[in-house]
């Protein structure tokens, strides 16, 4: 599969990560946002993409990595998250931009390799996906689909509460 590759800077070294390339709508450069206080420390805030307000997290942060500060790597992920209330359905508002400390380049990966881990979570429970390793190390694919629970997705996205109309 065509990924996405960005590391993190830990105390302990790099470690670098995979979005699957499909999945991402459009690849930024870093753009001002504005914080919104109350949320948890991985809710950024809220940037403007063609006239809507987008909300922007940090995903090292949701791995449990350090915050992202923006620096030269640094872009931002804009991808596609459903609500519940939708039945799993996209929704033209389900946008989320994901700030990535330091993007690496495309690759291609077989994360169902015979040589792949498959983490520690068979019940995907979590955004970390398989592990597999490549020349320049090991890489973990994220599962966006994964990276929030139901409250947290309905609060991403109001937009998405909404009944559609009989």
């Amino acid at each position: 599969m065509r990924v996405l590759l960005f590391d993190t800077f830990q105390p302990d070294g790099t470690r670098r990560w995979a979005l699957r390339a499909a999945e991402i709508v459009e690849l930024l450069p870093v753009v001002r946002w504005r914080r919104v206080d109350g949320g948890p420390a991985w809710a950024l805030g809220v940037f403007e993409r063609h006239g809507e307000l987008v909300p922007l997290l940090d995903l090292p942060q949701i791995l449990g990595d350090v915050a992202t500060s923006p620096r030269v790597g640094a872009r931002i992920a804009l991808m596609r998250i459903t609500a519940p209330s939708t039945g799993g359905v996209d929704t033209s508002r389900g946008l989320v931009g994901f700030l990535l400390s330091n993007t690496a380049g495309l690759a291609q990966i077989d994360f169902a390799s015979a040589s792949a881990y498959p983490g520690f979570d068979p019940s995907r429970r979590t955004p970390l996906g398989p592990i597999a390793k490549t020349p320049d190390g090991f890489v973990q694919l994220i599962e966006t689909e994964h990276a929030f629970g139901n409250a947290e997705r309905e609060a991403l996205l109001p937009a998405c509460n909404v009944e559609p109309a009989p």
